[in-house]
C-alpha cells in the first residue's frame, strides 16, 4: 500500500520556507538592536516562553527560554518561539525605549 505524502510535502516546504524568511526576519532586528550598543536588557514573558533581549555570552542577542531549559540564542529556538517573539517585537521595542529613557533621566540628573 503506497502513502500519498504529496500535501505534506507542498505544506513542508511552504512552512520551511516561512520559517525561513521569519529567522532572516529576526536576524536583521537582532542586528538593528545590537548596533544601537544600549547596554540594557529586557524580557517578556508569555505562557511557558520568556523572550528578550540582552547579553548571551559575549554578544547582545535576542534570548529566548523554553519551559525549563536553559537560555539559548534566539535564532536557535524553535519555530514556535521565533513566531512569538515576531508576534512581541514592538513590545520588547517599547520596554526597550521605556528602560533607555529611564536611565537617561537618572544620568542626566547627576
Amino acid at each position: 500500500m503506497s502513502i500519498d505524502l504529496s500535501q505534506l510535502k507542498a505544506v513542508a516546504k511552504k512552512l520551511n520556507t516561512l520559517s525561513d524568511t521569519l529567522t532572516r526576519e529576526l536576524s536583521e532586528f537582532e542586528s538593528e538592536l545590537s548596533a544601537m550598543s544600549l547596554g540594557l536588557e529586557v524580557y517578556i514573558i508569555r505562557q511557558d516562553i520568556t523572550i528578550g533581549f540582552g547579553k548571551f555570552g559575549e554578544k547582545w542577542q535576542l534570548i529566548a527560554k523554553e519551559g525549563s531549559e536553559e537560555r539559548k540564542p534566539l535564532l536557535q529556538a524553535k519555530r514556535s518561539t521565533k513566531q512569538i517573539m515576531s508576534m512581541y517585537k514592538q513590545e520588547l521595542i517599547d520596554r526597550l525605549q521605556a528602560k533607555a529613557e529611564s536611565l537617561l533621566e537618572v544620568l542626566e540628573k547627576e
